[in-house]
């Protein structure tokens, strides 16, 4: 008796586990939706499941390899809910956050961030710096800001901007959305500001190479330099000088980072002179700024009795600001006071406020620049404490700025250390060892670092000897990392057999998520290129380098910038991503506005979207009343910040009765996904109508659904039996035979081929015999292109899409 209640509960207990709704979340990096085994796993998304009466059943959350399971009555109708997820992702357009399912049942959610939705063909653009004043023509001939693929093709590189436009620049922003490039003035020794001077922004088409001098801050009432401020500066590319009063400056005075919102509609921008952050609204209609149209925010610098705190990076992700700063220990002069700090901000809130979510010390174990030189120093004012002693014609004298900051597709923000020095010193320029001596000529070497901090449970972790999170890198024990190693650990120059400098970086940071790579900016980024600079690849699995590129020519050429930064950030110019917008048109039978788990989708529906009163799109809903429209099935594309009507006719050519429950009898919804399960549609002359404006950046709008009352309305067909309905096309394409199989042995059907605008283009009647019926179509008239194929046997409709070629 023992043996056989053992034997009932253990087939009990196993019909239970193979009741199971199961599946995976994950992220992907170009919208595709296709696993390849290289995209990450998303945890923590919460999942539910709801009955058909609306309540709760079993919920659950992902694991860390993005698996869910739920256990759920057999033969049980569910709606799947998805939530929890970041800020920023949001599903692909064919796997919504609210699915239906009967157990058992495999569901999967693929979600994606459009920000990493790069386009095809992405590019780089990069600042890049000159000698001198730009007084002559041979400063046209030199290049300022670069353009290039973001493959490294090198027969892409070309100049969009020329010294005497723009003059010394550091920060880029590029908006997608109106596509243009906007640029922050710098200070930097030795080179001199474009025609708008310390505060100036400029836009710039990366396509023509059009430069507009957008704004100017100190025009407008906001100082970013002493007024008194005086340059010495030679007028040619090859001019020396000395341009002593910059020494003290950098750092500390005109613009730092730069970024604008997604919607094109905020630009911020780091002042560096009273160290505050500025927003920017820009006009729609693309006029330049105001003074009203600029607003100061105050940080938090709290550095203490140890130095200054300098802040100089901006980057917005997810909607909030986060800015870089720097302890910089210039009045205790120890090491161990110089810090980093990452302070989130949201402009959107009632009460704006900076919020600390990151800090570490910057006393980790470096590589060694040259001449002995490696560890990062407190700030300093006084050219002579840069001086090498066994080299006293070198300036090598790392200060930390914290220039950029880029968050991977995991949540892990990456930091570009910018080294001080390296904008306070030349090459072949002049400066005085003393005071009693004459001017004499000296060089300058940089070198800026690249760390990584991995996001987990809700907090920042810095790599630690080569290792951040689950990943590992080669730079395990190399000693030139926080604790003993570097993740990114292939920054240095390496020619001729030799490592001459262990640090390159330069500070900008750009990142690819769909290759997977870092882009960073660096001098001699090339293995066995002397004296140039330009961009480096990473990989951002292994921390490894990928390949390097030159923006200009090497070995010392006349104007550029030899060993110092002689580049600045890197932004990448990609496409406007794609909006997909649509979901689900359903059979509401209780009239109550929600999508209920028994409530089956309306196939074969025609839909129609219109902008501006103008057709805009066509398509009908698939056999589980799915639907969407998306840059290739609209006219012109969907476009961002943009009204459009989604438009369901009543009358329809598959269906009859149908009707659009009043709003007062809809119900009110109470679960997480409420904007997902609701009825968006009102009446308007015998048309379900909803109205909308698409939002900016790209992504998906998968919340748009209908939901209608039927007089005669078919439940969807069963997904889970593809073989009922089959097309078996002859190589020509002239003809098809169909095969069905009923759900009767014997009945009358209906055979009817629609385009996708719903439009009937052949019927045919047919009977059933012992439950199967066949057909051959002759498809000569139908031109190429795609057709649904519907059989409707009593209250049952079937379709299936095919292709005629």
């Amino acid at each position: 008796m023992m043996n056989y209640l053992s034997t009932l509960i253990l087939l009990l207990y196993s019909s239970i586990l193979s009741a199971q709704i199961s599946g995976r979340v994950w992220q992907d990096a170009n919208a595709l939706n296709k696993a390849k085994g290289t995209e990450r796993p998303v945890s923590s998304v919460e999942v539910k499941a709801y009955g058909t009466n609306g309540r709760l059943i079993a919920q659950t959350t992902t694991g860390g390899d993005g698996t869910y399971q739920l256990v759920v009555p057999p033969h049980q109708p569910v709606r799947l809910e998805f939530g929890n997820l970041e800020k920023g992702w949001q599903p692909v357009a064919n796997t919504p956050l609210v699915r239906f399912a009967t157990t058992p049942a495999e569901v999967n959610l693929v979600v994606q961030h459009p920000a990493n939705q790069l386009g095809a063909n992405p590019r780089l653009v990069q600042t890049v710096y000159v000698n001198g004043d730009y007084g002559d023509a041979g400063a046209d001939s030199l290049t300022a800001v670069v353009i290039t693929a973001a493959s490294g093709d090198p027969s892409t590189l070309k100049r969009i901007a020329t010294p005497r436009q723009v003059g010394s620049l550091w920060g880029l922003a590029y908006d997608r959305t109106s596509q243009r490039l906007y640029a922050a003035a710098l200070a930097k020794r030795h080179a001199g500001f474009g025609p708008l001077g310390s505060g100036g922004i400029y836009r710039l088409s990366p396509d023509d190479g059009t430069v507009l001098p957008f704004i100017n801050l100190d025009a407008l009432g906001f100082a970013t330099a002493p007024a008194t401020l005086k340059r010495d500066l030679g007028s040619t590319i090859t001019s020396v000088s000395h341009d002593s009063l910059m020494f003290s400056l950098v750092g500390k005075c005109s613009l730092g980072g730069l970024d604008v919102t997604d919607d094109g509609q905020m630009l911020f921008v780091m002042n560096l002179y009273d160290r505050a952050l500025y927003a920017l609204r820009l006009p729609a209609d693309g006029t330049l700024p105001q003074s009203p149209d600029v607003k100061k925010f105050t940080l938090p610098l709290t550095a203490g009795q140890s130095g200054d705190a300098r802040p100089f990076a901006v980057k917005i992700y997810n909607d909030q600001v986060y800015v870089g700063v720097v302890e910089d220990a210039s009045h205790s002069k120890r090491v161990a006071d110089l810090r980093a700090v990452v302070y989130r901000f949201d402009p959107n809130a009632n009460t704006p406020a900076f919020t600390e979510v990151f800090s570490t010390a910057l006393n980790y174990p470096r590589g060694t620049l040259d001449y002995g030189v490696s560890g990062w120093q407190p700030w300093t004012d006084d050219y002579r404490q840069a001086r090498v002693s066994s080299a006293p014609d070198w300036l090598i004298h790392p200060q930390p700025i914290l220039a950029d900051i880029e968050f991977d597709t995991d949540g892990s923000m990456i930091l570009g250390l910018m080294d001080r020095l390296g904008h306070q010193a030349g090459d072949g320029q002049l400066f005085r060892p003393n005071s009693s001596m004459p001017l004499m000529p000296y060089r300058g070497l940089s070198g800026g670092d690249i760390l990584r901090v991995a996001f987990r449970n809700g907090r920042y972790d810095l790599e630690r000897n080569g290792g951040v999170g689950d990943q590992q890198s080669a730079g395990r024990n190399n000693r030139q990392g926080p604790t003993g190693g570097e993740f990114y650990h292939d920054d240095q120059f390496q020619a001729d057999g030799i490592v001459w400098h262990q640090e390159t970086a330069t500070g900008g940071l750009a990142l690819l998520p769909e290759q997977g790579q870092l882009v960073v900016a660096a001098r001699e980024p090339v293995p066995g290129q002397y004296v140039t600079g330009g961009f480096r690849w990473f990989a951002n699995q292994t921390g490894s380098f990928v390949r390097g590129q030159a923006v200009f020519p090497g070995g010392e050429r006349a104007g550029y910038f030899w060993k110092t930064n002689n580049v600045g950030d890197v932004e990448v110019i990609a496409e406007t991503p794609p909006l997909t917008l649509g979901n689900r048109v359903w059979n509401d039978r209780n009239a109550n506005g929600q999508q209920d788990a028994d409530e089956p989708g309306l196939p074969a529906i025609q839909v129609t979207l219109y902008r501006a009163g103008k057709l805009a799109g066509q398509t009908q809903t698939d056999q589980e009343g799915y639907y969407a429209f998306d840059n290739q099935s609209a006219t012109g594309g969907i476009q961002p910040l943009t009204d459009y009507e989604i438009r369901v006719p009543l009358q329809q050519t598959v269906h009859s009765g149908l009707s659009l429950p009043a709003p007062d009898r809809r119900k009110a919804v109470a679960t997480s996904q409420a904007d997902q399960i609701d009825n968006d549609a009102i009446l308007a002359d015998q048309t379900a109508l909803i109205r909308f404006t698409t939002p900016p950046g790209g992504g998906s709008m998968p919340g748009l659904d209908i939901g209608l009352q039927c007089g005669s309305c078919a439940p969807a067909s069963q997904t889970a039996e593809p073989e009922r309905l089959t097309l078996t096309p002859n190589p020509a394409g002239v003809q098809t035979a169909v095969r069905y199989r009923g759900y009767q042995q014997t009945g009358a059907l209906t055979l009817t081929v629609f385009d996708l605008q719903g439009k009937p283009l052949m019927t045919t009647a047919g009977n059933l015999t012992d439950h199967q019926y066949t057909q051959t179509l002759n498809l000569t008239r139908l031109t190429s292109g795609h057709y649904v194929v519907t059989v409707r046997e009593g209250d049952q409709i079937t379709t299936v899409r095919f292709v005629k070629h």
